[in-house]
């Protein structure tokens, strides 16, 4: 594993402003035009004639195997399948912890690790993307996302896992080896 590549929060923010909203699928699998959230990004764009849905809806996407494409793909996999809870603004980086120090907002004192969005290839060759997002509803959490690209392509398989957990006056750190 080597070749890492730091972001920061502004990364995963879509670069192109479009003027269609796109639409938020409802509880089955996304059978809509993906092209508004798609194109929001500079570094992707649809794959014309690749039928698919469901999980394999990033076979639908393509980019410029830059870095920064896959984290945008990362993004736009969320936007996609509408996972609860992720949104691009909820990503977090060390300049945005500082802010919420700065502000005494941040209730998880100093972590040792990064927490900028970062890329890598895996000892397989895979892209990885790893970020961290920060949640303020019932209790503040810092849950942190994995995703293992394919090899050729965007189809990725992902996960996720609560990293940190702040309830009031108790406060858990999980640490993923």
């Amino acid at each position: 594993m080597g070749g890492k590549t730091f972001f920061k929060r502004s990364a995963v923010q879509s670069n192109i402003v479009t003027h269609i909203a796109p639409a938020r699928p409802g509880s089955g699998p996304p059978l809509r035009d993906i092209t508004p959230v798609v194109t929001s990004f500079s570094q992707l764009r649809v794959v014309k004639g690749a039928g698919s849905t469901g999980a394999d809806i990033m076979k639908k996407v393509a980019g410029d195997y830059s870095p920064l494409s896959y984290l945008q793909a990362a993004i736009c996999y969320h936007l996609l399948n509408t996972h609860p809870g992720m949104e691009s603004n909820s990503v977090i980086d060390e300049s945005y912890v500082e802010v919420l120090r700065s502000f005494d907002l941040w209730p998880f004192g100093d972590i040792a690790r990064s927490l900028n969005p970062l890329f890598f290839r895996d000892s397989l060759g895979h892209p990885v993307v790893v970020f961290f997002t920060y949640h303020r509803a019932a209790r503040e959490t810092i849950v942190k996302h994995v995703h293992r690209f394919n090899r050729e392509g965007y189809s990725l398989k992902y996960g996720s896992r609560t990293w940190a957990v702040h309830n009031r006056s108790q406060l858990s750190l999980k640490r993923i080896k």
